[in-house]
């Protein structure tokens, strides 16, 4: 199979397929249901990178029989729009409670020239527009929901079928890059981010579980009642939409939701609130903090960089993160990155100073080179062994 590189992607700017053939594995949590009935609900999801530029983890046939999805839904709801960030819209679908062989599907939704353009074809990751097709399958129990979700990076990708709570309940369709190391760092990092809750779980833990792509009906399902509803009619209009609705849950953010077809409304955006004082700031709050996506995750490391830490345990788990997205392209997760830097450079600890360096060598975004260099020049030599990643440099 010929490889095409990104460059010649965005000169030819047509599809082509990236990954190496797809790996079906079975994933951790993954069970067969133990009652099936009449119907249950399957919606299709996606992630916003950031203001032009999503990905949509989709249904494209059930038992060999196309059906629509978030991605064309999408296109054929709003089409073209000039400028800003165009709304997403969901699907939700009703499935038959037994046996069915699904195809799954990642879009990478990007805009083309100076118009906000979902194209099919501009960056079909896998699907049925390629030989490669996900297909697993899957038996719902009768009145239960499912949503399909994934991750995605330039060197491994994953989808499968989860429950609201993000137990998966199908095998997992993998697709990795040539670069076999870097596609092995990308999946320790992204699914690692994956860890299902329970109904029991803290409202904090549920309410960054959100993704885009649910239905309100499923929020409210896990978080109750917003404590306030607001409408944004206007700034909704010159989006190409009829109508935004925002929901804040006090504490913990806000959800803003745009419209589907009929009564149905879906998360666009995830915009938590995230604080913590200095003496709560443990090593292992910052894992959990740090171990998001998205602005969940640029939110969790401001409000890491406010608490100004001091600890070494606490640093090495911000140093670990912060390394970890050292590939990484996305404007939030790049952001945050860059916030975690100014944390290292304001412990004024030289153990510090050689992470610094290596990443302002090898971050893929010059963004976060920048803020290596500059923190790190900040940081005073030290004779103390310096932190290393535990894989090596």
């Amino acid at each position: 199979m010929k490889k095409l590189s990104m460059h010649n992607l965005v000169l030819a700017l047509i599809p082509f397929v990236y990954f190496a053939q797809p790996v079906m594995a079975i994933a951790e949590g993954a069970e067969a249901p133990t009652s099936a009935g009449d119907n249950a609900t399957l919606y299709d999801t996606y992630w916003r990178r950031n203001q032009q530029y999503s990905h949509f983890f989709v249904v494209t046939e059930i038992n060999g029989k196309k059906v629509d999805n978030a991605y064309r839904r999408t296109q054929s709801m709003f089409g073209p729009t000039l400028g800003g960030a165009k709304p997403l819209t969901g699907l939700v679908r009703s499935i038959d409670a037994k046996p069915q062989t699904l195809t799954l599907s990642i879009y990478d939704a990007t805009p083309m020239g100076d118009k906000q353009i979902f194209t099919p074809g501009a960056m079909v990751i896998f699907g049925p527009d390629h030989s490669e097709k996900a297909t697993v399958d899957f038996t719902p129990v009768s009145d239960a929901t499912y949503r399909v979700n994934g991750v995605y990076s330039p060197h491994y990708a994953a989808i499968w079928v989860e429950d609201m709570f993000g137990n998966r309940k199908t095998e997992v369709a993998e697709w990795v890059s040539n670069d076999s190391a870097a596609a092995a760092t990308a999946k320790e990092d992204l699914l690692g981010r994956k860890q299902p809750l329970t109904p029991n779980s803290s409202k904090r833990d549920l309410f960054q579980s959100v993704v885009g792509g649910d239905p309100a009906t499923s929020v409210e399902a896990k978080l109750g009642k917003p404590d306030k509803v607001e409408s944004d009619k206007a700034f909704a209009l010159n989006l190409g939409a009829k109508d935004r609705f925002i929901h804040t849950y006090d504490g913990l953010g806000t959800i803003e939701y745009s419209e589907g077809k009929g009564d149905d409304v879906f998360v666009d955006r995830i915009r938590p609130v995230v604080s913590v004082e200095a003496e709560e700031l443990t090593a292992d709050r910052v894992v959990t903090m740090l171990n998001s996506a998205g602005e969940t995750y640029q939110a969790a490391a401001k409000a890491v960089y406010a608490a100004i830490p001091k600890s070494e345990e606490v640093l090495d788990a911000v140093a670990s993160s912060m390394w970890s997205q050292r590939n990484s392209k996305d404007a939030f997760m790049v952001d945050g990155a860059a916030y975690l830097t100014k944390t290292l450079a304001n412990s004024d600890n030289g153990r510090y100073r050689r992470v610094l360096a290596e990443l302002e060598d090898k971050a893929k975004h010059k963004k976060l080179r920048k803020y290596a260099r500059k923190t790190g020049e900040k940081l005073p030599n030290s004779d103390q062994p310096a932190w290393e990643p535990p894989d090596g440099w």
